[in-house]
Parts: C-alpha cells; sequence; structure tokens
C-alpha cells in the first residue's frame, strides 16, 4: 500500500541462515519493472535467487489466475496435492492462457521495452506533478502510485468527486491503510499521455478545492457573505 520495496537479498540471507523460507510476490512489478521486465528481482539482481515467487496474472498480464514458482521439488508437490485453493479452483479457460502467453511475448520484445519506458516516464511525470501541486505520493516509483487524502470522510468526497468527473481512482481505508492515511492507488499504464496526467492533476486539485470549501462553509454555518469573505 505503500509502494516500497524491501531489500530482498539480505531477506533471502537471513532466512537461509535461520532455515526460513522466503516467499516474495511480484504482483505489481513483474511486467513492467526492470530493465527487461522482471521487477524489483532483477533490479536488485536476484532473478532466479528466491526460495518461493508468486504472482498474479491480473496486472500487468491482463488475464486471470497466477503462479506459485520455486525450484523446490518437495514444495511443488505440496502445493499440488495439499492446497484447497489449487484443488478446489477450476482450470484456466484456453483463450486466458493464450492472453498470458502473448504478453509474455510482449514483456520479452522491443515493443515491451518502449512499454517499459513510456510507462516510467508517466509515472515520474505523475509524480512530479502529484508533488508540484502538494499531494503526497508515498513509497518507490512503479505503475501503482499511492496518494494519501487524509480521513474517511474527506477521502470519500473527494473520490466521488473524482470518479463522477471522469477520472479512475481506487479509493483504500482503514483497517487495509492506518486510520486518517486514506488513499488513493493510481494505476498508470504507458497509454498514458501527458495530457492525461494533466487532466487528473487538474480534477484532483478541483476535488480538494470543493472539499476545503465545504469545510469552510461547516465553520461558517452556511452564511453565503462570510464565506464569500473567506474564500477571498
Amino acid at each position: 500500500m505503500d509502494s516500497d520495496s524491501p531489500d530482498i537479498k539480505e531477506l533471502q540471507a537471513i532466512c537461509s541462515a535461520y532455515n526460513a523460507v522466503l516467499l516474495v510476490d511480484c504482483a505489481h512489478d513483474l511486467g513492467c519493472i526492470g530493465p527487461t521486465g522482471r521487477g524489483i528481482l532483477e533490479l536488485q539482481d536476484m532473478v532466479g535467487k528466491v526460495d518461493v515467487l508468486l504472482g498474479t496474472f491480473s496486472k500487468t498480464f491482463a488475464s486471470i489466475g497466477g503462479f506459485v514458482a520455486t525450484q523446490f521439488d518437495g514444495f511443488r508437490t505440496a502445493v499440488r496435492a495439499c492446497c484447497g485453493p489449487q484443488t478446489f479452483t477450476n482450470a484456466m479457460t484456453p483463450i486466458q492462457a493464450a492472453v498470458i502467453l502473448e504478453a509474455f511475448r510482449i514483456v520479452e520484445s522491443d515493443e515491451g521495452q518502449h512499454r517499459r519506458l513510456k510507462l516510467r516516464d508517466n509515472i515520474d511525470y505523475l509524480r512530479t506533478q502529484l508533488k508540484r501541486h502538494s499531494f503526497v505520493a508515498l513509497g518507490e516509483p512503479s505503475a501503482i502510485v499511492p496518494v494519501v487524502v487524509g480521513d474517511c470522510s474527506a477521502a470519500r468526497t473527494m473520490t466521488s468527486f473524482m470518479i463522477t468527473n471522469g477520472a479512475a481512482v481506487n479509493l483504500v481505508e482503514s483497517p487495509a491503510v492506518a486510520k486518517n492515511q486514506s488513499r488513493w492507488r493510481l494505476q498508470v499504464m504507458s497509454d498514458h499521455s501527458h495530457a492525461d496526467i494533466d487532466s487528473f492533476i487538474e480534477c484532483a486539485l478541483k476535488a480538494r478545492a470543493d472539499i476545503a470549501r465545504g469545510s469552510v462553509e461547516k465553520r461558517l454555518g452556511g452564511h453565503p457573505t462570510l464565506i464569500a469573505a473567506a474564500a477571498d
């Protein structure tokens, strides 16, 4: 929820030293982060070096399902034989499997490289514009940008304003995050343009101004003359 990443090499060393197993979730970075799309593991030179890797095909790969990857034969056997969700889940459809394979092909192609570069440019531009207008974007650059919007009431009002005006925002509230730390999770795409991002920022500024005006009206009891004076 904070767009931060741990030191995976250090965690793997600790797990190896104490006979523990390190499980890494690559749901949000596989395919879209790193020079070849192998995510945070690639950035930290840890591809193929962690105990267990799991991820989903519902993000970068625009499909359904997920995977568990490991070099331990016993672990793979245990998942196949004893994992409830694995046992009682229907098989993936051939169409969805084909979508995933095609997405992998794109990720590993020149087009994939171009899209990752464009995505990173959009991420950096969005975060720069948010900071310029005093919004708080958490964590490290990634395709999901968390933006703190405060207490639950204000966050819901701002979110309603954004959606009504055509901006797609996902609101996360307590208990998923700390109280009064509600945030938007903004999902950046390579197909976005800087103009798209500018339009979003403009909408967010209007939403914030709408909240501020509502607070003034509440303090001043709705008196139009006082409200106009306060606004001036």
